[in-house]
C-alpha cells in the first residue's frame, strides 16, 4: 500500500466528470479558542492510497492517529474502507485534535478487517495548534437531534 497523498486543509471540491479535485486553506497551523483535548473542528483529512494489486478486494480498517513531539501517539476510531480499486480515497469533513496544544503529526493506521496489528503509513502532515483569544476556527456544532 502507497500513500501518494496525505493533506489538512479548511474545504475541497471534486469535479465528478474528470476526477479532478482541489484543496482550500491547507493547514498547518490553526488556533483554537476554548482548546479541549480531543475537541472536534471542522478540518478535512485526505487520505489516497495505491494499492498493490493482491491488496484489492481486501477489507481494511483505517483510524487518524496524532503523533506528538515526545512521540505520543492518540488514535481516533476505525472506519471500514472498501479496496475494490487500484486507488483509494478517504475524506473526512472533521477532525478531532491532539490532546495537547503545540505540534503534532497526523497520520494514519490500517490493517485488513481481522487483524489485530495496525500499520502505520510513512506519510504525516505537520499541524501546529495554539490557543486563540477570539473566535478563529469554531467547533463543529452537535448533530441535530
Amino acid at each position: 500500500m502507497n500513500c501518494y497523498l496525505l493533506a489538512l486543509c479548511r474545504s475541497s471540491s471534486l469535479d465528478r466528470d474528470t476526477s479532478t479535485f482541489s484543496l482550500f486553506s491547507m493547514t498547518k497551523d490553526i488556533q483554537v479558542l476554548g482548546f479541549t483535548p480531543r475537541m472536534e473542528v471542522p478540518i478535512e483529512a485526505h487520505i489516497y492510497l495505491e494499492l498493490a494489486p493482491e491488496e484489492i478486494g481486501t477489507d481494511i480498517e483505517m483510524r487518524g492517529v496524532w503523533i506528538g513531539e515526545d512521540g505520543a501517539r492518540t488514535s481516533g476510531e476505525p472506519n471500514k474502507l472498501p479496496t475494490t480499486a487500484r486507488f483509494v480515497q478517504s475524506r473526512s469533513v472533521a477532525i478531532r485534535l491532539p490532546p495537547t496544544l503545540g505540534l503534532s503529526h497526523f497520520t494514519a493506521e490500517w490493517r485488513s478487517i481481522g487483524d489485530l496489528e495496525w500499520k502505520t503509513l510513512p506519510t504525516r502532515w505537520p499541524l501546529m495548534i495554539t490557543a486563540a483569544e477570539s473566535p478563529a476556527l469554531p467547533p463543529v456544532p452537535p448533530p441535530a437531534a
